[in-house]
């Protein structure tokens, strides 16, 4: 756990699988661990609001004994300590989120911040962080794409909405914060940093008893499977003739106000001219006219 009467963030990071079609780089050797690109991001931002709050990071993955590979890891980049909550592979996410309440609350002094990937790889419930916030009582900022340290020790934080729209929250803490994957790039560990990493000790936690955890007998997985995002419906293409499907898609006979053209203008007129076919395709709300 941190050191007592240090202030301390905490980073919870899934060990997963580092397949071609799951997370980490391409060619990665089957069976190893590593973390999501969301929960890289997390690592990250704990990091960035550590070094601005003078906080120490502490790093906690559940799992058996041999995902605490990924806990060196996350010393490596800067993490000050690592924690392994003792619980069975693939444990349901109500168990996970107990065990880190329970590691939170045994802390000598309570965490300023919990940050979390915004939803793992294989199952992609984006669980965990929700049931974290509502085992500590906490308000939850889930899906961020950025996160800034203010003055007053809030924390200034960025989402994405539909049609290009940005969301911007001012979030006192404590609380969880969920990040999206690119959200942030993990800095790399030197050598040395991972030599001695290799040597430092990982903290065993043990949690709560699943039987007492409410959630945990709720849900049963019943197949493991890689994260795939569900299709996009889209209406069938305009036309009787696959001609005119074709031209529907292409857009080749379209209107000349959604056809594209070519502007050359000074600044100020291209602008306009981009904004007003945004409006026009629907992108943007008509201007107001006081």
């Amino acid at each position: 756990m941190s050191s007592v009467g240090v202030p301390w963030i905490g980073v919870a990071i899934k060990a997963v699988s580092l397949r071609a079609d799951r997370a980490g780089p391409a060619g990665a050797r089957q069976g190893a661990l590593g973390w999501s690109a969301a929960d890289a991001a997390a690592l990250e931002w704990g990091l960035r609001l550590a070094a601005a709050s003078g906080a120490e990071v502490v790093a906690a993955v559940a799992g058996p004994p041999g995902v605490e590979a990924v806990l060196r890891d996350a010393m490596a980049v800067g993490a000050a300590r690592a924690v392994r909550i003792d619980v069975g592979e693939q444990a349901p996410s109500g168990v996970v989120a107990a065990g880190l309440g329970a590691l939170a609350r045994s802390a000598p002094r309570p965490a300023q911040w919990w940050l979390c990937g915004v939803r793992s790889v294989d199952r992609g419930g984006a669980m965990v962080p929700a049931l974290l916030a509502a085992e500590l009582g906490w308000v939850a900022a889930a899906g961020l794409s950025a996160v800034e340290r203010r003055d007053d020790g809030a924390v200034l934080a960025e989402r994405r909405l539909e049609r290009g729209r940005r969301e911007r929250l001012c979030v006192h803490g404590p609380a969880v914060l969920s990040v999206e994957a690119g959200a942030a790039v993990l800095r790399r560990a030197a050598l040395p940093d991972v030599l001695a990493a290799s040597r430092r000790p990982v903290t065993r936690f043990a949690p709560p008893d699943p039987a007492e955890v409410p959630t945990a007998g709720r849900i049963t997985v019943v197949e493991h499977r890689p994260f795939r995002p569900r299709p996009s419906v889209l209406a069938a293409p305009r036309g009787d003739t696959a001609r005119e499907r074709v031209a529907a898609l292409t857009g080749v006979f379209d209107t000349a106000a959604r056809a594209p053209r070519l502007v050359q203008a000074d600044p100020a007129t291209a602008a306009q001219a981009i904004l007003d076919a945004l409006r026009t395709w629907g992108y943007l709300e008509p201007p107001v006219v006081p």
